[in-house]
């Protein structure tokens, strides 16, 4: 495969993709994560950035299997993220199996797609699922606490829950 980043060190250093683990982005300026931004790091463990951040484009950390903590505080934390693109988290099996999605408005197709998500929570007020198509074949997800018909119509597409185990819960 064909390298197609290098990152540079205050002191010079040369790092390539394949051995860089974490990544700190400092300042308010940055507001997305472009797509492919970090596709295939397979050991990036940890990136962190400002909550002026609301994006996450398609694939940006698709294939980033050791990544463990996102976002604000030295965890898994998106609480800032408004719209997160296709297969977004891809393959990232290293995140946390439980999620809150609540403020994530818009969701491209097969976010986590083989990352091992469990349980997440959604917003009544999001306003695209990816066409019904965000969870599609996440057979891992298990548990979802829903506020919408979208968000329904997300859940039971090909995942591990069903629109009986719904039902049971709502009686």
């Amino acid at each position: 495969s064909s390298l197609k980043y290098i990152f540079v060190t205050r002191d010079g250093e040369a790092i390539v993709p394949q051995k860089l683990t974490q990544v700190e982005v400092k300042g308010e300026i940055l507001t997305t994560i472009g797509d492919y931004a970090f596709e295939g790091f397979e050991n990036l463990n940890s990136v962190s950035f400002s909550s002026g951040v609301t994006v996450i484009g398609q694939y940006a950390f698709a294939g980033c299997s050791s990544l463990k903590e996102v976002g604000t505080k030295g965890e898994f934390n998106i609480s800032s993220i408004t719209e997160i693109g296709s297969y977004a988290f891809a393959g990232c099996v290293s995140i946390p199996k439980s999620l809150d999605l609540s403020k994530v408005m818009v969701f491209g197709q097969k976010v986590f797609d083989n990352s091992g998500l469990e349980k997440v929570v959604l917003s009544g007020e999001a306003e695209d699922f990816g066409s019904a198509k965000a969870f599609e074949n996440l057979a891992s997800l298990k548990e979802a606490r829903l506020y919408s018909t979208l968000a329904f119509d997300a859940v039971v597409n090909g995942t591990g829950i069903t629109a009986s185990d719904i039902e049971e819960e709502r009686t």
